[in-house]
């Protein structure tokens, strides 16, 4: 049995990563990454890191995304835990969806897709229609 102490979510364009914290029954720690993939087969892969390994694969992982050109472009499909509450709490506040894809620098859908997995329902933003901004006459 595991205990999971802490996790993050990582969303992507096709792609939900969960990144956990977990204690094993000896005691021991460990990370656990789970991949949600979107598509029409979708499927689901994890893999458990030993935390023996964790620095030298953060190394690595670093020396990749400095090899990579377009890191630009991946960075816009990626949006970390903490900014997911926050686009949450700013959306409950009335926030409008192209005024949260500008003020996060991410792709309306990609913040919708945040929205849809965190259980909230996506509204139109529109406004009344016409007549109801109409003047009282006196």
């Amino acid at each position: 049995m595991k205990e999971i102490l802490q996790t993050n979510q990582l969303e992507c364009s096709n792609s939900t990563f969960l990144l956990d914290l977990v204690k094993h029954n000896s005691g021991s720690l460990y990370v656990e990454v789970a991949q949600h993939v979107h598509s029409e087969k979708a499927y689901d892969q994890s893999i458990k890191i030993n935390p023996i390994i964790l620095n030298d694969l953060i190394n690595v992982l670093r020396q990749y995304h400095e090899l990579i050109d377009n890191n630009k472009n991946l960075s816009k499909s990626i949006i970390l835990a903490k900014d997911q509450k926050e686009i949450e709490k700013r959306y409950l506040k009335g926030v409008a969806l192209d005024d949260l894809s500008l003020q996060f620098r991410k792709p309306k859908e990609l913040i919708e897709n945040v929205l849809r997995n965190r259980g909230i329902a996506i509204v139109k933003d529109t406004k009344p229609p016409r007549r109801f901004w109409k003047r009282r006459k006196r």
